[in-house]
């Protein structure tokens, strides 16, 4: 049978698999933990270790059945509209100039002349996280179109660029990174993997460890190749070796896990419903609902932060709070794409979002944390507003209604 849109296939399914993509990155940051290459933490927690075997078994049994759900084999996409999101790009472009006029700075030229924290105060209050997500749902769209689209690829890549021209303006290094792990994934899953691709791969991760150090050490004042900041602050075991220029990744991919791991080895939480409830709904609401509920936990180091998707259940639940945590994500990871599966742009977009909230789980909870989920209603709006993707096509005679070629 001759179908056309072959040219859309969705060649390597695995990268757009959240399940497949949270176990591995979990697995991981295991490995990196248990190389101790920040010696500021404590051996992991026995119990810790046991929950992180149980749910990367769970994640991996589901994505099975995200993989015959939602990704079969040999599907294709085609996409109705390929035109670039100019109204979406105009509205991100607005709503940085707006934020810039609020704040009379950009953080990044700040940050050069030596003003280090000016990003921190960047934006307007209840207002940029909504902006924010803007520019991330522009980037997931913009991205679908230039994988999925063969037309109207220059205006595509002026759309993608936009939102990430501003992320580094605003020096969000985070959001930057997670922006880039959508378009990664998507450009990913338009080919098929070989050696020699998994290597180009690895190197483009070193290339970008690289420069993820190169931004940290600028952001604290220090010269391009001074890591000393770092290296005092995590006691890091390789100082002043080839691993110093590596030591943000390594250091911010282990942090986490040890900040977390720190409270558990001294069981620093408690039972509080409320406090729990606060920690599994977004932010936006749990802010005005329980104001004196965060996700803060004790720090082993103050200057590292970061403390994984289970911290404020944790907090707030102990190990019961962090299953349901885990239930939780879960559920986000499958409805997501389950409400925009019916468009093929807006189910590619969703799909790939929800996997890059699974890779980016290790850092913060990216689903309460509006920053890195908010963009997800967008999506979900976009699928109300603009329905079914379908098309209506002939095989071998016979009228064919599709919205995902099967084979």
């Amino acid at each position: 049978m001759n179908i056309p849109f072959l040219s859309s296939e969705l060649k390597t399914r695995i990268v757009l698999n959240p399940f497949i993509l949270f176990a591995l990155v979990w697995v991981l940051v295991l490995i990196v933990y248990l190389f101790d290459f920040s010696t500021i933490y404590p051996a992991i927690d026995l119990n810790l270790f046991v929950f992180y075997l149980l749910i990367i078994a769970c994640s991996l049994f589901l994505a099975f059945i995200y993989q015959r759900k939602f990704l079969p084999k040999h599907i294709c996409f085609k996409i109705s509209n390929p035109k670039p999101a100019k109204a979406l790009a105009v509205a991100c472009v607005l709503s940085f100039l707006v934020e810039v006029f609020y704040t009379k700075s950009i953080p990044l030229i700040s940050t050069l002349l030596g003003q280090g924290g000016s990003y921190q105060e960047f934006g307007i209050p209840s207002l940029t996280f909504v902006f924010v997500s803007l520019r991330i749902a522009l980037v997931a769209i913009s991205s679908v179109k230039i994988f999925y689209c063969t037309k109207y690829k220059m205006g595509n890549i002026i759309c993608l660029l936009i939102p990430l021209i501003i992320f580094c303006l605003v020096y969000t290094r985070g959001i930057l990174i997670f922006s880039l792990i959508i378009f990664g994934l998507l450009g990913l899953s338009r080919f098929r993997f070989s050696l020699k691709s998994l290597l180009l791969v690895f190197a483009l991760f070193l290339l970008f460890a690289f420069v993820f150090n190169v931004t940290g050490n600028i952001r604290q004042g220090a010269a391009w190749d001074d890591s000393s900041y770092l290296e005092a602050i995590s006691g890091f075991r390789y100082p002043n070796t080839v691993l110093s220029h590596f030591s943000w990744a390594l250091v911010y991919f282990g942090s986490p896990l040890g900040n977390l791991n720190f409270n558990v080895c001294h069981r620093l939480y408690e039972m509080n419903f409320s406090g729990l409830l606060s920690q599994l709904i977004p932010d936006f609401l749990s802010k005005r609902i329980w104001p004196e509920y965060n996700s803060e936990i004790i720090l082993v180091q103050p200057g590292l932060t970061a403390s994984s998707i289970f911290a404020g259940s944790y907090k707030y639940g102990g190990f019961l709070g962090m299953i349901f945590a885990y239930i939780e994500f879960a559920c986000v990871l499958f409805l997501i794409p389950l409400f925009c599966r019916k468009n093929n742009k807006l189910f590619l977009a969703a799909t790939a979002s929800v996997s890059a909230m699974a890779i980016m789980s290790f850092f913060t909870n990216t689903f309460i944390y509006s920053g890195y989920s908010f963009f997800t209603y967008f999506l979900l709006l976009a699928r109300f507003i603009e329905g079914k993707d379908q098309f209506k096509m002939h095989v071998n005679g016979k009228p064919f209604v599709f919205m995902v070629i099967q084979q």
